[in-house]
């Protein structure tokens, strides 16, 4: 497996840079691109998931679709879920992800559990009716995903567990 470093870039909903940093590519085909970061800030809790300094990110674009999803374990490898962002299509290169937050989220825990997030966020958005029934199309899309418990929703990528 050819690892390489890509250079991942958050743009808010006008395209404006939030957040920039490195992660390894781990695997990738015609239909994801899937790459392995470590989270280096403090503690992020959302509900009933915390992510701790040292957990790992196996974060998942889909070139032309709609969304992101990050695969979330613990710093020793066990997964705490799943957090998946609505946005538009992800830019993919060979060195670099570039991706636009449209605020509206979806958590899901490992038992199956959804949870939409930001939902006023998002209505606050000035976006487009195209972009407004796209990323409400694939929130509805990631819903049946999780009901159905299709990839990645149904097991503990081995990659994640191993390598730094």
């Amino acid at each position: 497996m050819n690892v390489r470093e890509v250079t991942i870039t958050k743009l808010d909903h006008m395209g404006q840079p939030v957040a920039s940093y490195a992660a390894a590519r781990v695997y990738a085909d015609d239909e994801q691109v899937v790459l392995r970061a470590v989270w280096r800030h403090r503690p992020w809790r959302e509900g009933a998931l915390t992510l701790d300094t040292g957990g790992i990110l196996m974060e998942r674009y889909y070139p032309g679709r709609w969304f992101n999803v990050m695969d979330l374990y613990s710093p020793t490898g066990v997964l705490l879920g799943w957090y998946c962002n609505i946005t538009r299509p992800a830019e993919v290169s060979a060195a670099a992800i570039r991706w636009s937050d449209l605020a509206l989220d979806l958590l899901v825990l490992p038992g199956g559990a959804a949870q939409e997030l930001d939902r006023d966020e998002f209505a606050a958005l000035a976006l487009s009716d195209a972009e407004r029934h796209a990323a409400e199309e694939t929130l509805a899309m990631l819903q049946a995903w999780v009901r159905e418990g299709r990839p990645p929703f149904r097991h503990q990528a081995p990659e994640a567990r191993t390598g730094t």
